[in-house]
């Protein structure tokens, strides 16, 4: 089955203890926003031009999770707002175009080791993680990672590599805004040309 969004959509769920799980492959033909207290789950390819935002609200004992499970190819660019966690999860891949954190959101990347080709702009320390008790960064990274797109720090931010892996950062860092790295893992930064990078 497939769901296509023929014009830009905003999906709701209601309740921090509920998530909406979708088994069908969804096609942007508009925009596609999440919202609410709860959380969504994607099994299948999200495809199309457009953009995904991930604007759910969720809190320190509920944090409102947003799960890709699978290899995604739309184009748009795809925006994390405060109090969310974009969890790219397994084998899964984000959309192609670039990916904006803002301050209070996190794109955390757990599942099998692999490489990330998105160009990931940064703000902030990331969600707050009763769990954890604390902020694990704007970019959270699990399992042994390799990010090779353009990393802005975009305002002061943090990544932290949660598990005791090593991460890796083929990319360019950019911007003026302090970048802290937190946690056990390790995090290398492969890149002799991160001039622009004055942080």
């Amino acid at each position: 089955n497939v769901v296509t969004a023929n014009v830009a959509q905003t999906w709701h769920s209601a309740l921090a203890t509920r998530t909406i799980t979708l088994n069908s492959n969804v096609v942007l033909k508009g925009n596609l926003t999440l919202t609410g207290g709860g959380n969504f789950t994607f099994n299948q390819p999200i495809s199309g031009a457009y953009s995904l935002t991930v604007a759910t609200t969720g809190t320190v004992a509920n944090i409102a999770s947003t799960v890709l499970n699978h290899t995604n190819t739309y184009s748009g660019s795809t925006f994390i707002t405060a109090s969310n966690r974009l969890n790219v999860a397994g084998t899964g891949m984000p959309g192609t175009g670039s990916i904006i954190i803002s301050p209070g959101g996190q794109l955390y990347l757990s599942g099998t080791a692999r490489t990330f080709a998105n160009n990931i702009s940064i703000s902030g320390n990331g969600v707050a993680d009763a769990a954890a008790v604390g902020y694990l960064g704007a970019i959270r990274l699990d399992a042994g990672q390799t990010l090779n797109g353009i990393i802005t720090a975009a305002a002061p931010s943090r990544i932290t590599t949660y598990t005791a892996n090593d991460n890796t950062i083929n990319g360019q860092i950019i911007g003026s805004s302090t970048l802290q790295k937190t946690s056990v893992g390790t995090l290398n930064p492969n890149n002799l040309t991160n001039l622009g990078f004055t942080g």
